[in-house]
């Protein structure tokens, strides 16, 4: 009895194993360990996504007024050409009436101006604002010296300088061309203030023969409507901008009066600049 009760019990286990084994082998059982192996962990790191590399952007415009000062090399652009005109027919007439030789020599050069101003931006994008200036305008030396054997040689040395205070409204606008280089368009109108100096030295037959003084001097001042264009390339840095610009100016005219010719300027220019950000 004992013997059959082991032998029915060795039976059950072999049975019980062999049905494990076909449920573990069964299409049902596959799906279940499938789905288990497929579903994702509970918990998960996933690495940070690698850096994007970030684009140079252009620097902003500050809102705030900018304080600038520039100096302009003006070119003397036959500024005292009427006064040249005057030497020649000087020269000419001093061998009409009876030197043996004359001649002139005339030289000339330009103007240098400094000015400090104030720009505002706008929501357009132009900058607006004024400066005040002074120039220290073309200056003209003339010498006409005539030859004479029988009555006597004679020297004219003149010295001609000119002087601007310039009060200008100014606008101007930037191109970005990269993070650090602009093109920059301006230009500016207003008024200027305008004074001549000549000084006149006779020697020789000159004044003794001819009459003229020693020495005598000129001074005439005038006024009036002066503007300006200079496009430039501004170079952007953290505190200031460097600018360098060429362009072109006009300074109002002086009309001729009894002792000095008529005084016209028109000069191109080279401008160095500093704008305070």
């Amino acid at each position: 009895m004992k013997r059959r009760t082991g032998i029915l019990v060795a039976l059950f286990l072999l049975g019980s194993l062999g049905t494990a084994a076909e449920e573990n082998s069964s299409p049902q059982s596959q799906k279940r360990a499938v789905s288990v192996e497929a579903s994702p962990p509970l918990w998960t790191e996933d690495p940070d996504p690698a850096p994007r590399p970030r684009r140079a952007r252009p620097r902003e415009r500050s809102a705030a007024p900018r304080l600038f000062w520039q100096v302009d090399f003006w070119t003397g652009n036959d500024a005292f050409e009427e006064d040249e005109e005057a030497a020649r027919r000087f020269s000419a007439s001093l061998l009409s009436i009876g030197y043996d030789a004359a001649q002139g020599s005339v030289q000339n050069s330009g103007g240098l101006g400094l000015r400090f101003g104030l720009l505002f931006p706008t929501m357009t994008g132009w900058d607006i604002g004024g400066s005040a200036g002074y120039v220290a305008g073309p200056t003209q030396d003339v010498t006409v010296i005539a030859l004479s054997r029988a009555a006597g040689d004679g020297m004219l040395v003149e010295e001609a300088e000119t002087d601007f205070y310039r009060f200008l409204f100014e606008a101007q606008k930037e191109v970005p061309l990269s993070r650090w280089v602009g093109l920059r368009l301006r230009g500016g109108a207003g008024w200027a203030a305008g004074k001549m100096r000549v000084r006149d030295q006779y020697t020789g037959t000159f004044v003794s023969l001819l009459g003229y003084p020693a020495s005598a001097e000129y001074v005439n001042g005038w006024g009036g409507f002066t503007w300006e264009v200079m496009p430039s390339f501004v170079f952007r840095g953290n505190w200031a901008n460097f600018e360098v610009g060429l362009g072109w100016a006009g300074f109002p005219k002086m009309e001729e009066t009894d002792d000095l010719n008529e005084f016209a300027w028109n000069p191109l220019g080279f401008r160095l600049g500093l704008e305070f950000r």
